[in-house]
């Protein structure tokens, strides 16, 4: 399973920008332009993490980011209107 696209209202905050900003030396919209995030990337920018410290296997973060997916599309998880950070914990955790 491979996540090729994820709703913009997740990644639409401060933290988002910021941890761009840090982890590339770029906006969230310059990377977007580039073609946008590996899985890796987008989890650590959603969390807020730097590239070093948050990194996960490949295979693990498409999972995190299809159940992120699936979530927002079910309504459940919204960008800007829950700590996606803790979304993200609470998925890591049942997948361990």
């Amino acid at each position: 399973m491979h996540v090729t696209d994820l709703p913009w209202e997740l990644f639409a905050s401060d933290v988002t920008e910021q941890a761009c900003e840090r982890n590339h030396g770029q906006s969230l919209a310059d990377i977007a332009r580039r073609g946008g995030f590996d899985a890796g990337e987008a989890i650590c920018v959603l969390t807020g993490q730097h590239w070093r410290d948050g990194m996960v296997h490949e295979q693990q973060a498409h999972r995190i980011l299809y159940m992120m997916r699936h979530l927002y599309r079910r309504g459940v998880l919204m960008g800007r209107q829950i700590s996606v950070e803790a979304e993200v914990g609470a998925i890591q955790g049942g997948r361990q």
